[in-house]
């Protein structure tokens, strides 16, 4: 259909047409679009083709080869400068296939007189014409608003992306096509450990299978008694990583209490699959070394599985009384406690180094071993949330 809802031209009317009426004039050339011009010269050609063909009579290509075989290339060209088969190109001459005549055939005379389209840019003016975007767009050239045709819309398929340095999935799409959610989509902090905290004593009551469960809190930490927790890393990457930590021996802060770090490194496994990791094992005991032992050690982890260990922090809070504060510092704050003053909290840093593999623009070097390490590092500062120290 044409702009303005009137019914487009094809091929088949004008054959119809010329059927009906074989002495109607041929069709005038401002009516001749691309799409019926392109289908002109698609027929017209076909049959010069097929006329080309059957003139040949006597040279008959190998196998049965027309034009359209990349191999007959030499044999047309023989035809044209007379070499070879010098017998055979007496007895028949190929014919030189013509051009196309008329507006059926394909023919289009180009339009050299602008007035018109002149007169019509004066009467609308510049905003009536086209840019240079919207004619990138189009088909068939055009200048002005009103000849412009709709453009198709650009289909989308749902693809899903990993990240080149360390394969992670980071956006997977459903596969419903009306859904338009994403099954997996992972963020920045998807690439560095989780890191879980527990008591390793709990003094909240458990609570029963038949009840709804609820938040448990701990009771407030009394100052000057050591407690221990549980601090695990679950490994995200499919790599084997080693981690370093770091804390200072008291917290910052009006109160300082005391931490420790009974094993500051230690090493996690990769993010491998389940099986993997009971084949491997299968001759070991599965509990950890904590556990063995019934109590944390220093330099050694209290626990570990597949992609996760278990390390033992030690806490002694601060009291929250004036006078007990460190004598160390300069002179004791006497005033009143200010809010979540009795809110221990522990700065840690975190230091995982691991080997991915070397990734190269250009591809492989030659001679270079493609299983070649790269070897990487992340460290970046966390807080720990202990708890509420207990007011005496």
């Amino acid at each position: 259909m044409n702009n303005g809802g009137s019914a487009k031209i094809t091929s088949k009317d004008l054959k119809e047409r010329r059927k009906e009426n074989p002495d109607a004039p041929p069709l005038p050339d401002e009516h001749v679009d691309h799409d019926l011009q392109f289908a002109g010269l698609r027929s017209f050609y076909q049959e010069q083709l097929v006329d080309a063909n059957n003139s040949l009579g006597g040279l008959p290509l190998h196998d049965g080869l027309g034009f359209s075989s990349p191999a007959a290339l030499s044999r047309i060209m023989s035809l044209y400068t007379g070499r070879g088969h010098t017998g055979r190109l007496q007895q028949a001459r190929a014919e030189i296939m013509r051009e196309a005549l008329t507006s059926e055939q394909g023919l289009k005379i180009a339009q050299l007189d602008e007035s018109s389209k002149i007169k019509k840019m004066m009467r609308g003016g510049w905003n009536s014409t086209t840019s240079a975007e919207q004619r990138e767009m189009q088909l068939s050239p055009v200048r002005f608003h009103e000849e412009l045709r709709p453009v198709p819309y650009l289909l989308r398929t749902k693809r899903s992306r990993r990240c080149p340095a360390c394969r992670h999935i980071i956006s997977k799409p459903e596969n419903k096509v009306t859904s338009t959610r994403f099954k997996i989509r992972l963020v920045a902090k998807s690439y560095i450990p989780t890191i879980t905290i527990r008591p390793m004593h709990p003094t909240a009551s458990p609570v029963p299978v038949t009840y709804r469960p609820g938040l448990t809190e701990e009771a407030p930490l009394t100052p000057f008694k050591p407690y221990q927790y549980i601090l695990t890393f679950q490994n995200p990457l499919f790599d084997s990583i080693k981690v370093t930590l770091a804390t200072p021996n008291t917290t910052p802060g009006r109160f300082a209490s005391k931490v420790t770090i009974l094993c500051p490194e230690f090493e996690v496994d990769a993010n491998i699959d389940m099986w993997d990791d009971a084949l491997k094992d299968a001759g070991r005991d599965g509990r950890g070394k904590g556990e063995t032992a019934g109590q944390a050690d220093a330099a050694k982890i209290w626990d570990k599985g597949r992609n996760w260990v278990s390390i033992v922090l030690e806490v002694v809070p601060a009291s929250l009384q004036p006078h007990d504060q460190n004598k160390a510092r300069n002179e004791a704050d006497e005033g009143p406690l200010n809010e979540d003053d009795d809110v221990l909290e522990i700065p840690l840093f975190v230091r995982m180094e691991w080997e991915a593999d070397a990734h190269h623009d250009m591809g492989t070097v030659p001679g270079k071993d493609k299983e070649a390490k790269e070897k990487k590092e992340l460290a970046y500062w966390c807080v720990l949330g202990m708890g509420r120290i207990g007011h005496d």
